[in-house]
């Protein structure tokens, strides 16, 4: 099996689990595959009433060997696939567990682990490793990305609806 294929196998048995848990976490997934690689969207929506939703889109050419990339995009490609390149900073949350270091990213930076910026040039430790750990899992950083969404950054409106 090549490195891409084990690549995406690993990324798609993460998607599996998240499919399996979709309505208990409220959550919605869905998969773009590419030759090389897959990428995971994550759909987060508040159905306590404010209407806030977030997208994770989690590019996962070479995992687990390396973390996946992350971007937020508009909530709207989730089901309108021509706007999944559609990366914005009004599409970040603001606020606890959100840094802006331009000298990193354009885009606002989630300091919650298991993402590829989080751990780039020892910015945290320890270092990401291969296998991951389960928190570190794209399982385990979706569920932690999800309580945040809704204890903190829904709660502080601290983005776009």
């Amino acid at each position: 099996m090549s490195p891409e294929e084990q690549a995406k196998k690993a990324a798609i048995i993460e998607f599996d689990r998240l499919k399996r848990v979709g309505e208990e976490l409220d959550i919605s997934v869905d998969l773009e595959e590419t030759e090389d690689y897959v990428i995971l969207f994550v759909l987060m929506e508040d159905r306590r009433g404010s209407g806030r939703r977030l997208l994770l889109k989690l590019k996962c050419d070479d995992y687990p060997q390396q973390a996946p990339s992350l971007e937020c995009i508009n909530p709207e490609a989730f089901h309108d696939h021509t706007l999944r390149d559609n990366v914005r900073a009004e599409f970040y949350p603001k606020g606890p567990n959100m840094v802006v270091d331009p000298n990193r990213s354009p885009m606002p930076i989630m300091c919650i682990r298991g993402h590829r910026l989080y751990y780039a040039n020892g910015w945290h430790q320890p270092p990401w490793i291969n296998p991951p750990k389960e928190q570190d899992s794209i399982y385990g950083f979706v569920t932690k990305v999800r309580s945040a969404f809704l204890d903190t950054w829904v709660q502080k409106e601290s983005f776009a609806a």
